[in-house]
């Protein structure tokens, strides 16, 4: 029996009943698709008239049990017309009650059959992890707090996903511990990867709540370097979203110098080659000389801070992106969007140095499109005059501007 089929039952039987005395008890049930195990309490007193308690007993059960206590009234033998006056405030308060119940029980349903409209959004961070066929695979979702002013992933998330599958990989592999600080199975702690060149090709940016798919393999590049490659698709449309490729080499941590690559280490790396080409092809671009005299934009004074440090107690290459960023006007930030991405890291960064931003932009014809494209030139150096990054991206017009 449903709770819409239910309470007339209960009203039919209550109307039948003979008048109530001064103290009277009872007890009726109401089915109701409620989830096993669940309990609902309810209570109701009027004018000291009633009382009526509720709880669900079993799945698909709500039991009801009410006691009345009529206000007593001075005389010993109270007259018909009274008995009518009483009688009709008792049902008029257990009707309201009960009707009170029923849209109770209706809201408690609607709690307990909620279920998320976007499963996705709910999804761990970097799950499913696999590898076939030398290609790491992992799962990440898009957070709120991910997206920029356009509604879209920004670039510094894009960044970090790309350093983060990487770690990941190097994990899953056994080749890093939890403190990614050093290769704990060859016994070389003093030697950590870094970062030389990275291409970022931006076919689609993410929106928030979107589930990436990240496949990311790495392969033999030079006797200095290794090669890394990333391929990001939105896993419900298969969409590509995203290429990326990068030059990684080691570096020694105590003399800060970059290493040839050891026996060892070729020994551990060597089985878990992808041998293939570049997924973009490599950009092989010389960077245009930019100075102080050919810079359109000069940002001074730029300081980076704790937060900005990495485990090898330099800027994360992630953290430079913002700095190269900063002299690109915001008239062109709130109508264009970076396609590609070409950076060379020269140099360290690290607490104390002051650094300065400097930006030319030029206009070049677009093949697919009558519209043409801003490339600009990038160049981030310290305030004394060593080269740290040099860039090349590449702007197109927004979908949707935000003017």
């Amino acid at each position: 029996m449903t709770a819409s089929t239910a309470f007339p039952t209960i009203f039919s039987i209550l109307s039948s009943s003979q008048p109530i005395s001064s103290s009277w008890t009872g007890s009726f049930n109401v089915s109701f698709a409620f989830t096993s195990g669940v309990k609902a309490k309810f209570a109701c007193s009027a004018a000291k008239a009633f009382q009526i308690k509720g709880y669900v007993k079993k799945a698909n059960t709500v039991t009801f049990s009410f006691k009345s206590e009529l206000a007593k009234i001075e005389e010993d033998a109270p007259s018909e017309s009274q008995k009518d006056v009483l009688n009709f405030t008792y049902w008029r308060w257990l009707l309201a009650t009960l009707i009170n119940i029923k849209v109770t029980i209706g809201k408690q349903r609607n709690v307990l059959d909620w279920k998320p409209r976007r499963a996705d959004l709910f999804a761990d961070s970097f799950s499913h992890e696999q590898i076939i066929d030398n290609i790491y695979m992992q799962r990440n979702s898009i957070k709120i707090y991910e997206i920029d002013a356009t509604g879209k992933a920004s670039l510094a998330t894009i960044m970090n996903l790309l350093q983060e599958t990487c770690i990941n990989h190097f994990k899953f592999l056994g080749l890093f511990d939890d403190s990614v600080h050093s290769y704990p199975k060859i016994h070389r702690g003093d030697l950590t990867f870094v970062l030389l060149k990275m291409h970022v090709h931006v076919e689609h940016y993410p929106s928030w709540g979107d589930v990436l798919e990240v496949n990311t393999w790495f392969r033999h590049h030079t006797k200095l370097s290794m090669a890394r490659d990333w391929h990001i698709r939105n896993l419900k449309t298969g969409q590509s979203m995203i290429r990326a490729t990068s030059i990684l080499a080691l570096m020694d941590k105590t003399t800060r110098k970059l290493s040839k690559i050891p026996d060892e280490i070729k020994v551990e790396l060597e089985p878990h080659y992808k041998e293939t080409t570049f997924i973009l092809n490599e950009d092989s671009r010389k960077f245009p000389k930019l100075n102080i005299e050919t810079a359109d934009y000069i940002i001074d004074g730029l300081n980076p801070q704790w937060a900005d440090l990495d485990y090898n107690m330099h800027v994360n290459n992630a953290k430079y992106i913002r700095w190269v960023f900063e002299g690109i006007p915001m008239s062109m930030l709130e109508t264009h969007e970076m396609s590609s991405m070409v950076l060379e890291f020269r140099k360290e960064c690290r607490i104390g140095d002051v650094l300065q931003s400097l930006t030319a932009l030029s206009s070049v014809s677009s093949n697919s499109s009558s519209e043409s494209n801003i490339m600009c030139r990038h160049l981030l150096q310290l305030k004394s005059g060593p080269t740290l990054v040099k860039g090349l991206t590449t702007w197109r017009q927004s979908v949707a501007p935000l003017t």
